[in-house]
């Protein structure tokens, strides 16, 4: 989302008490279909000194389904004369009101980033006990495992697709930052380094290198045992035929020796 996109800016319920009236609750569309929520706090100069912890408890208030890679949660940032505080589902700013669409733009990228990185690295966490199920097929084929060369093939595909979305998530991770300095570009670098993104990415590349390794070795023992098959029907085919034809022959030879 660009600074000058416009969310949905109807308010939705559960404002926590001990903000200022004008606050508002903005829904951030995720590229995951679900939404984010933002509460905005406008910043007057009069606030309470509690401020700060009634966003980080109203933050808190939704729980994160796991830990994530043992980094505590909410993040709390303060730069630029703003308060602000992320999870994963929801934020909470305390800042200007020019400063609003910088810090809306900032959290719609991240946490959209941060999504697929999650999802990227839930998908490897599925994979790794079929992983280990499945090592014995990269050593050979047999006719016993001719059954599970659909389940492979399926794998193969999720794998292949996982390391597809992480390279496209590589080439935004590794942009360089915008320059000059931006609010929204230095929330985004902030968040990025407290969530140790670029961390993630590399041990999720090297988790998939071992999975796309195992799963080509797979796929390789199946196409070895597929062509040897095929060659081995061949063979004796041709040994039938042979064996058919010379059996014809002996049969014409003694038909005519006997009249």
């Amino acid at each position: 989302m660009t600074a000058d996109s416009s969310p949905d800016s109807t308010p939705a319920p559960g404002i926590p008490a001990g903000v200022p009236a004008t606050s508002r609750v903005e829904m951030l569309p995720t590229a995951a279909g679900s939404s984010h929520a933002l509460l905005l706090v406008p910043r007057t100069g009069d606030e309470s000194p509690d401020a700060a912890e009634v966003l980080h408890r109203w933050v808190a208030e939704t729980p994160v389904s796991r830990p994530r890679h043992r980094i505590e949660l909410p993040i709390l940032l303060r730069l630029y004369n703003v308060d602000l505080v992320w999870s994963p589902s929801r934020s909470a700013a305390f800042a200007s009101e020019e400063r609003c669409a910088s810090i809306r733009e900032a959290l719609t990228d991240f946490t959209n980033l941060e999504a697929e990185l999650t999802a990227i690295e839930d998908g490897i966490t599925a994979a790794w006990p079929a992983y280990e199920a499945d090592l014995p097929y990269a050593y050979g084929f047999s006719d016993a495992s001719f059954s599970v060369r659909d389940t492979l093939l399926a794998r193969y595909g999720t794998v292949k697709s996982l390391q597809g979305r992480l390279a496209r998530l590589t080439k935004q991770i590794t942009q360089p930052a915008p320059q000059p300095p931006t609010l929204a570009g230095q929330i985004g670098e902030r968040l990025r380094e407290r969530l140790r993104v670029e961390e993630r990415d590399e041990a999720a590349d090297g988790e998939l290198e071992v999975l796309s390794d195992h799963y080509d070795a797979c796929g390789q023992r199946a196409s070895d045992f597929m062509i040897a098959r095929r060659e081995n029907m061949l063979s004796w085919t041709i040994i039938v035929l042979l064996a058919t034809e010379t059996l014809l022959f002996a049969i014409d030879l003694l038909s005519n020796a006997g009249t």
